[in-house]
């Protein structure tokens, strides 16, 4: 009888005869050897074998284990953090994901122990679309990572779903569903959302963004609405966007090329929006949305006045107190929590100005309209996850 050569080579085929002959033959420990020794002759001699633990490609959708993939982290079109890892491997593969998408943060999450989120992306181009869905977060960019930036980027943010902050340039602003600002990636920020939200982003460099927007930065942190016909266009080719990136990224198909023509169009339509000028807050009428921004002139103007409050502006106003507290029920907020988000995002300017680096901190809390230091301290560290003092030295460039 003739037997014919092994591609394996005569090594691996007496190693198969030899798994053999044990198998019928041999002890349990013979066996294992034998079986072993065949294994290892059987792998492929032209590539080197897949380590336990190596990334899968990165078009593949990914949710986060035990184990660091921080490059998996960066090149996955969809990352999602489970409920079920450890608080502080959460914050850190989180804190990876939005510093790879949006460039180095510090980055707080509350209750960690239930945080679950979820980041998926569109796009290889210079315009690409990056939702962000999470159970909440404080982002604070400061100066010294500003420092580090070597880009100009901006980043038309659209709540899809919750209520989100945004803080820049001594501007502030609370998006709730449909709404939506610009942001620039590349300066210090302050974004934050206590509850579950979705947020879906569309980053672009400045020199591309300007072709479409005259003066970008002018429209930093200012809200918009979406509820015209423009902005109903923008949303739903936004929304539109994000639910193919995840059926995409579900099904490891994504076409990153195709997607630019839509992903333009999104954005060109989004810088329509923003050349309309500032939106009314949702919900509101033109007459109303007149008085809330009239409102607000008024709180801004008057901060350093620590009696400012719903009596105090409804005599400013010329209405009843009964009706200032309706106007503000309909816009989807309160007197008071304006104000006092108001005084927050003064002191965090003050805190953040280098001019104003050698005011005290009660001074600071003073001409922001707190009279007393400590609620402004312990009312600054809820909402900002941080001390003034500790907020002045990030700005700063100092820690």
């Amino acid at each position: 009888m003739t037997v014919m050569a092994s591609p394996l080579g005569e090594s691996c085929w007496a190693s198969r005869v030899e798994a053999l002959h044990a198998k019928w033959t041999g002890s349990k420990r013979t066996r294992r050897l034998a079986l072993a020794r065949q294994r290892s002759c059987a792998r492929p001699t032209g590539r080197r074998p897949r380590a336990a633990g190596m990334l899968r490609p990165a078009a593949a959708p990914h949710r986060i284990g035990q184990k660091r993939q921080d490059r998996h982290v960066r090149e996955a079109r969809m990352v999602r953090v489970d409920p079920g890892l450890a608080p502080a491997e959460k914050q850190r593969l989180w804190q990876d994901a939005i510093a790879w998408h949006f460039g180095d943060a510090d980055l707080s999450i509350r209750r960690p122990d239930r945080f679950a989120g979820r980041i998926v992306t569109l796009g290889d181009g210079p315009i690409r679309l990056v939702e962000v869905a999470s159970d909440n977060e404080i982002g604070v960019r400061t100066r010294r990572h500003a420092a580090r930036a070597r880009d100009e980027v901006f980043v038309v943010a659209l709540v899809n779903r919750g209520r989100v902050s945004f803080e820049q340039r001594g501007r502030s602003c609370v998006l709730t569903d449909g709404m939506a600002t610009l942001f620039a990636a590349s300066e210090p920020y302050v974004i934050r959302h206590d509850d579950p939200a979705d947020v879906i982003n569309l980053t672009a460099p400045a020199s591309l963004l300007q072709s479409f927007v005259r003066r970008p930065h002018d429209h930093v942190c200012r809200g918009v609405s979406t509820r015209g016909l423009v902005g109903k266009v923008s949303r739903d080719l936004m929304v539109g966007l994000a639910a193919a990136a995840r059926a995409g990224a579900r099904r490891d198909d994504t076409d990153a090329a195709a997607a630019s023509g839509p992903l333009q169009l999104a954005l060109a339509s989004i810088a329509v929006l923003l050349a309309e000028g500032q939106a009314e807050p949702s919900g509101l009428g033109p007459r109303q949305a007149a008085m809330i921004r009239r409102c607000r002139e008024i709180i801004a103007a008057s901060l350093a006045e620590p009696e400012l409050g719903p009596a105090l502006l409804a005599q400013r106003m010329g209405v009843s107190v009964r009706c200032l507290h309706g106007l503000f029920r309909a816009a989807g907020t309160t007197v008071c929590d304006d104000v006092l988000e108001a005084r927050l995002a003064r002191s965090l300017q003050l805190l953040g100005d280098p001019a104003a680096a050698t005011l005290r901190l009660k001074e600071v809390a003073f001409t922001s309209g707190f009279a007393n230091p400590s609620l402004f301290a312990a009312q600054f560290r809820r909402r900002y996850g941080r001390t003034p003092g500790e907020m002045r030295r990030a700005l700063l460039g100092g820690g």
